[in-house]
């Protein structure tokens, strides 16, 4: 999937699930990760902008190895860690099919080193 049609499936996404949201902007792929995409962005909103990370498994890529707990499980670790205290970025959307996305989630983005 191109990056303008991220950009489109992305920008419908957080209307969707963002209250106030009215776009986004700054999508920028970073690098790493072996099967997994990362990208950053900023989500738009009237009250304040969000810094922003979108982790997914792109479209087709193949099921989760038997060794791998998915996504999915990956962002409620984070969420009961974020809420725990634990330092941690905050989950905002675990991605569902009518997002076109993937598999994947949303999440603040924390400045720093990773």
């Amino acid at each position: 999937m191109a990056s303008a049609a991220i950009a489109d499936a992305l920008t419908q996404s957080v209307i969707g699930w963002c209250a106030g949201a009215t776009g986004i902007r700054e999508l920028a792929q970073l690098s790493g990760g072996a099967s997994q995409e990362t990208w950053s962005f900023v989500i738009e909103r009237p009250d304040g902008d969000v810094a922003a990370i979108l982790r997914r498994s792109p479209p087709g890529y193949g099921s989760v190895s038997g060794r791998a707990a998915g996504l999915d499980v990956e962002a409620e670790l984070m969420r009961l860690a974020y809420e725990a205290g634990v330092p941690s970025p905050q989950v905002l959307h675990v991605l569902t099919e009518a997002d076109a996305l993937g598999a994947g989630f949303v999440m603040r983005r924390v400045d720093g080193e990773t």
